[in-house]
């Protein structure tokens, strides 16, 4: 099935796991995440061609991360909805936050592939522009999360981990970018946060 790299988002991981198993068996890669936290970098890490996101997600994130993963994985990517939400103004404000498609929770698993399998179209300047923005976004989304209170030891050591993780993506993702100003300025940005990481890690 087209496209290849799924990842199902749900706070019901029966749900989650059930629809990433299907569209493996479909041909499809698919991982799943339980949380807007945990898509979030599985994203990045991964760069997935389609989302299915279950709405809403229990910690009120859908919508965030939706905007989210619109914003920094660009127009390419396919972005479905399964909810509860059918009514009119619901549906809008999800194609506002950047849905494709939004389908009914009890959409059977082949509506879902049926959806994914629709192609967008995409020019090579829009596919450039969405890699320094996704790069961009990366950076900002670090800063909040070493700024966010810990409620305790293992928040602020999952924290310090995701960030390290995000890290590690820009580094492996920042050479891929056209050489020029926009390439230099992540490279930049990127020494700079890792500083401040390791200013803050001393601080606690």
């Amino acid at each position: 099935m087209n496209p290849a790299r799924v990842m199902v988002v749900d706070d019901l991981p029966g749900n989650a796991d059930s629809l990433a198993e299907y569209l493996a068996r479909e041909g499809a890669e698919a991982r799943a995440a339980y949380d807007a936290t945990d898509a979030i970098v599985l994203a990045h890490a991964w760069l997935p061609n389609a989302v299915v996101l279950g709405m809403p997600l229990a910690d009120g994130g859908g919508f965030p991360l939706a905007r989210h993963l619109r914003d920094s994985l660009g127009p390419g990517l396919k972005l479905v909805a399964v909810s509860r939400w059918t009514a009119t103004p619901d549906r809008e404000r999800m194609e506002r936050a950047g849905f494709d498609r939004v389908l009914r929770r009890s959409a059977p698993p082949d509506e879902v592939r049926s959806a994914l399998s629709e192609r967008t179209s995409l020019l090579v300047e829009d596919m450039a522009r969405a890699s320094v923005r996704r790069l961009e976004l990366i950076l900002e989304l670090c800063y909040s999360m070493l700024d966010r209170p810990f409620r305790d030891e293992e928040t602020r050591v999952r924290v310090y981990w995701n960030v390290h993780r995000l890290v590690e993506i820009l580094h492996r993702d920042s050479p891929r970018l056209p050489a020029g100003e926009p390439r230099q300025r992540i490279a930049d940005r990127v020494a700079v946060l890792e500083k401040a990481v390791i200013e803050r890690l001393a601080r606690r």
